[in-house]
């Protein structure tokens, strides 16, 4: 049987994984899918559409350096900034509704997670993130 104090550490652990592994994977995600968006540009328009895929990336990646700083309402504001340029970013929508979350405010983060998923059915970090917030409001 696993004590409290070991049943502690594991969780503590199981939380900074998550904070290490949410930022690498969403920025694998990002240059996956922003790859595989060029592929299928043709010529003409390509370098406006490249230049709205690196402000996105720009941005996807300095809203996370922003939740790692645990600087969460400035993340969510610069993710606010990504769906005005493309308002089917998946991405965004579940790093918003991560911030909320470490924000403590559950409603908000579920929702921002459930539109991600909306966006992009088959996106399993977006519904971790879900099971992760509905679990912590249980808990109040």
């Amino acid at each position: 049987m696993i004590n409290r104090k070991t049943n502690k550490k594991i969780l503590i652990l199981l939380e900074y994984l998550i904070f290490l592994i949410i930022p690498f994977t969403v920025f694998l995600f990002i240059s996956i899918r922003n790859k595989n968006r060029l592929n299928t540009i043709d010529t003409k328009g390509k370098n406006t559409v490249k230049q709205t895929l690196s402000q996105e990336s720009t941005l996807i990646n300095k809203g996370v350096a922003l939740i790692n700083k645990k600087k969460y309402q400035e993340s969510i504001q610069v993710h606010l900034k990504v769906i005005q340029l493309n308002p089917k970013n998946s991405i965004a929508y579940n790093n918003i509704g991560i911030a909320y979350g470490n924000l403590k405010q559950w409603d908000k983060g579920i929702e921002y997670c459930l539109k991600a998923i909306e966006l992009n059915p088959n996106f399993q970090l977006a519904k971790n993130n879900i099971n992760w917030m509905k679990s912590e409001k249980s808990k109040q």
